[in-house]
C-alpha cells in the first residue's frame, strides 16, 4: 500500500511539473458554400517555439490556400501544404523560429485557416493528427488535441 501511496504522489509531482499544453481546432458556424476561418488555438503551462500538426477536414470543404499566424508569433515562419486528395483531405502546418524564439502567451489563437464550407447543411469534424510542440532545438513537448466542430446552416 505504501509504494501504491507513493506512486500516486510521484505521478501527481510528474504532472504537475510537465504542465498541460493543448491544441484545440475551434468549432463555429458557418452558411453553406460561404468563405470562413478556422481558428487553432493553443494553451500552453510550457513554452514553446516551434509546432506541427494535420488539419483533417470533410469532404465537401476546400482550403484557400491561406494560413496566417496570430500576434503570438515572434520572427516565426509558417508553411502551410494542402493535401486535397487525402481521405479525408487534410492541411499539414509546420511554424518555427530561427532562433528559437517562444510563441508569447500561453493561451489563445495561434493560426487561423481559410475555407470555402461545404453546401450541405451538417456538422463536421475538424480534427488534428500528427501534432508536435517543441521548444528549445526541437525537444518535444507532452500534450493533447482537441477536434472542432464546423456547422454548416
Amino acid at each position: 500500500m505504501k509504494k501504491l501511496f507513493t506512486l500516486l504522489i510521484l505521478v501527481g509531482f510528474v504532472s504537475i511539473l510537465l504542465g498541460a499544453n493543448v491544441i484545440s481546432v475551434v468549432s463555429t458556424s458557418v452558411n453553406a458554400g460561404a468563405e470562413f476561418d478556422v481558428e487553432v488555438t493553443v494553451d500552453n503551462d510550457d513554452w514553446f517555439n516551434a509546432f506541427q500538426f494535420y488539419v483533417h477536414y470533410a469532404s465537401g470543404f476546400s482550403y484557400n490556400d491561406e494560413a496566417v499566424l496570430s500576434s503570438r508569433k515572434d520572427d516565426h515562419v509558417l508553411s502551410d501544404t494542402d493535401h486535397p486528395e487525402g481521405n479525408p483531405p487534410y492541411v499539414i502546418l509546420a511554424s518555427y523560429s530561427n532562433d528559437n524564439s517562444n510563441f508569447n502567451g500561453t493561451s489563445g489563437t495561434i493560426v487561423t485557416l481559410t475555407f470555402q464550407a461545404s453546401s450541405t447543411p451538417g456538422d463536421y469534424t475538424f480534427s488534428l493528427s500528427n501534432s508536435e510542440l517543441s521548444y528549445g532545438s526541437g525537444t518535444p513537448l507532452a500534450h493533447t488535441t482537441s477536434s472542432g466542430t464546423i456547422t454548416v446552416t
